[in-house]
């Protein structure tokens, strides 16, 4: 059950600046995202006077979030909990009056001890599955590793050995965010992925009416490389068709593994110049369908553990919805160009005051159709008129109407 709820002390904080802002909000927006939630809140840690203060909100009115402004250590909020306890807290009920679920709670420990506690307000029945949980520690971690550093303190201690996977995944997240088209999102990937996880080797597909094509890859042969495409009954049997089918991950550590998995075409995996001795087979999953596959590949043998398959599999899930939406992207887009082109003069006019000349040259990032216009027309003694115009916004439906212009 929710406890009761909590009267926190008025008291008005100073407004959070520079880079501890980029980074609570960042924060806030991928754990609230990743989890599902109707909002987040980050309370920051004061073991002089053992109160918990409310730092960053997102999502939570003002009036609601109040009544945890300040926690003391021993009280019972999920905040609280969590820092007290140094494990992530799960609380059912509506503790603010949000129409919440439930609450979630990670603790934000730095190197030298507890710095906070970040919360998620669910917002459906049931708590966020093993790879959100996962992804919430994530982002928990470079929370507290980037506000050590924007605070300027010098770590006490080496980082594990999962810290660098941690913070790349919430970067990844960033990343994404920004990919407009496909090749974006696979480079995300190829610079997020690849070296925290000891990756020699990428491909990135898309599955899409029942055929399998390559948009992307990293440290592959190409002779190798069309093994991996083409329709599913060409491919049929092997672990990226498997992959597709279950839309779950496979784990191979070894050629062995292969050779006890797939007998029947081990020849045709294995045969060719590729180097590789252990893969990563990732579905790429959006709106509950495979919309494509990603393989890590690794020069020598190596064992998943249950933290690298866990990780692998969240990102997967953040990489399957990037890739959708820039599929879809790269598909309107592609129509745009066609509907602009054909919408532009095909000849200039002909006046004899003046030469008329064009050239279509596109800015801005990611668009390659654009806005701007001009028209020349004709006038009676031996004069012209020159009209240039904007249409306003900047996108596809912009660029369509200024080729109707």
């Amino acid at each position: 059950m929710c406890p009761n709820r909590l009267q926190g002390v008025e008291s008005e904080s100073s407004p959070a600046v520079g880079a501890r802002a980029t980074t609570l909000a960042f924060a806030l927006r991928q754990a609230v995202a990743s989890a599902g939630g109707l909002g987040g809140l980050v309370h920051l840690w004061d073991p002089g006077t053992a109160r918990l203060t409310l730092d960053a909100v997102d999502g939570i009115a003002a009036g609601a979030a109040r009544a945890w402004a300040e926690l003391r250590e021993e009280q019972d909020a999920p905040p609280a909990r969590a820092l007290r306890r140094g494990v992530l807290v799960r609380v059912d009920g509506d503790c603010l009056g949000t129409g919440a679920t439930g609450t979630v709670a990670v603790p934000l420990v730095g190197t030298a001890g507890p710095i906070g506690a970040l919360s998620v307000l669910l917002a459906g029945p049931g708590g966020p599955d093993d790879v959100q949980l996962s992804f919430l520690h994530a982002v928990a971690s470079w929370t507290a590793e980037r506000l050590e550093r924007s605070a300027g303190r010098p770590p006490r201690r080496e980082p594990g050995p999962g810290h660098e996977r941690t913070v790349r995944a919430v970067e990844l997240t960033a990343a994404l965010a920004e990919a407009v088209t496909v090749q974006d999102v696979v480079r995300a990937v190829a610079e997020h992925v690849l070296s925290p996880f000891g990756a020699d080797g990428l491909i990135v597909s898309i599955y899409e009416d029942g055929r399998l094509t390559r948009v992307g890859e990293v440290g592959y042969p190409l002779d190798y490389l069309k093994r991996f495409e083409g329709s599913l009954n060409a491919i049929a049997g092997m672990s990226v068709t498997d992959v597709l089918r279950t839309r779950r991950p496979q784990f191979l550590e070894s050629p062995a593994q292969i050779y006890e998995r797939y007998p029947a075409i081990t020849d045709k995996i294995m045969m060719g110049t590729s180097p590789k001795m252990a893969w990563a087979f990732l579905p790429l999953v959006a709106s509950g369908r495979a919309v494509g596959v990603s393989i890590l590949s690794y020069n020598e043998p190596r064992a998943f553990s249950e933290e690298d398959r866990t990780l692998l599999t969240a990102l997967s899930a953040l990489v399957g919805q990037a890739l959708e939406r820039a599929r879809l992207y790269d598909l309107e887009h592609a129509l745009a160009q066609e509907l602009q082109s054909a919408l532009l003069p095909q000849t200039l006019p002909r006046l004899p005051a003046a030469v008329a000349a064009a050239r279509y040259l596109p800015a801005g990032r990611g668009e390659q159709v654009g806005g701007d216009w001009f028209d020349v027309i004709p006038l009676s003694a031996d004069r012209i008129a020159m009209v240039i115009g904007d249409v306003m916004g900047h996108g596809i439906a912009e660029a369509a109407t200024m080729g109707r212009l």
